[in-house]
């Protein structure tokens, strides 16, 4: 405390603190490197087996962009990010099938990965409904 080192029993210190062995070893490990506050590792590796690389991210925004969109006759076209339609013929499903065709010889996408970003990323395109109007 203040500086000055004080002797404490180990046991005691774990069960007033509640934690474990392999947690004070590697606190005091950390805090020798000279790190005040220990970092918290936890999901801080680089094995992730389904990580999407950014370029298929990139050629998955520009196939979804590259479909014509309209505009529904029931929205406020003022309103700003107002809700855009695809054809009401298309689907995620329709949608990869194109993707896949058109990689050839590339890997296919997963319909997951395909849904998955369309969702995320366009949360104000939909597909189509009636009354929608081309523009």
């Amino acid at each position: 405390m203040n500086g000055i080192q004080h002797a404490v029993c180990r046991k005691s210190l774990l069960d007033v603190f509640k934690i474990s062995k392999n947690r004070l070893i590697t606190v005091i490990k950390q805090m020798k490197e000279g790190k005040l506050v220990p970092e918290d590792n936890q999901g801080k590796h680089n094995n992730r087996r389904n990580r999407l690389l950014e370029n298929v991210r990139a050629q998955i925004r520009d196939h979804i962009n590259s479909y014509e969109t309209y505009e529904s006759l029931y929205c406020r076209p003022w309103a700003p990010g107002s809700t855009r339609h695809l054809n009401p013929d298309l689907s995620v499903s329709t949608v990869l099938l194109c993707t896949n065709q058109k990689n050839n010889g590339g890997e296919e996408c997963q319909e997951w990965v395909y849904r998955g970003i369309f969702i995320s990323e366009f949360p104000k395109l939909k597909f189509g409904t009636f009354g929608i109007t081309r523009i």
